[in-house]
């Protein structure tokens, strides 16, 4: 099991990474945008996810993602509006999110929505459950997420049973948001894991556990 000792949502963390693939290259293939290149806008950009994250540093997933450009502060308006608005809880997208990370392999990702799972009220074991291929802790709603999740890991689409399932516990339209906030933590880890963004400062990896296959 790994450390991970972090603050981005003003919370004490000290939380192992399960077993999984994890993906961590040697070094970043891009880096941040260089300070010189940031202009007004990305400065407040910066400033703001820093209040949101309740952080000292600059979340490196952001300052790379000025790289969009014009287009990075409307992306990360749609992540703030994912993440914090809608009508799936803010627990049940942690879930949603923190078995993602796991299933994708995303250090970056799982190390911030365990600070961000724990800000939202889910426990430690909860959290933990979430590298698991089955928990006790998971009600019936919780395993039709998973489930649902890891047949689109797989499938890239839903087949009949888990649609269902997935349908006993959300709306029609529920169930169009939860298909967005599972593709977009699948994008966001797919990116983070090519680019090798870094952790920040903040937290402290130590060695990850071996692959096991999934």
């Amino acid at each position: 099991m790994t450390k991970i000792s972090a603050v981005p949502a003003g919370v004490a963390v000290d939380s192992p990474y399960p077993a999984g693939n994890w993906q961590l290259l040697p070094q970043a293939r891009v880096t941040p945008l260089p300070e010189g290149k940031r202009g007004f806008l990305h400065k407040v950009i910066l400033w703001m996810s820093r209040r949101q994250g309740k952080s000292k540093e600059d979340m490196t997933v952001i300052s790379t993602l000025l790289r969009l450009g014009p287009l990075a502060p409307r992306y990360l308006l749609f992540v703030s509006n994912l993440l914090f608005k809608g009508g799936i809880s803010r627990q049940d997208k942690e879930r949603v999110i923190l078995r993602v990370a796991w299933r994708t392999g995303s250090v970056y990702e799982w190390a911030h929505h365990v600070a961000l799972g724990l800000d939202a009220g889910l426990s430690r074991e909860e959290i933990d459950s979430f590298g698991q291929d089955d928990s006790p802790l998971w009600t019936p709603r919780t395993r039709a997420f998973v489930q649902a999740i890891d047949e689109l890991h797989v499938r890239q689409s839903l087949g009949e049973e888990k649609w269902r399932e997935l349908a006993l516990f959300l709306s029609e339209d529920l169930c169009v948001e939860f298909l967005v906030l599972v593709g977009h933590y699948v994008m966001a880890a797919t990116m983070l894991n090519t680019l090798g963004v870094r952790l920040e400062p903040e937290f402290s990896i130590g060695k990850l556990p071996p692959p096991v296959s999934r």
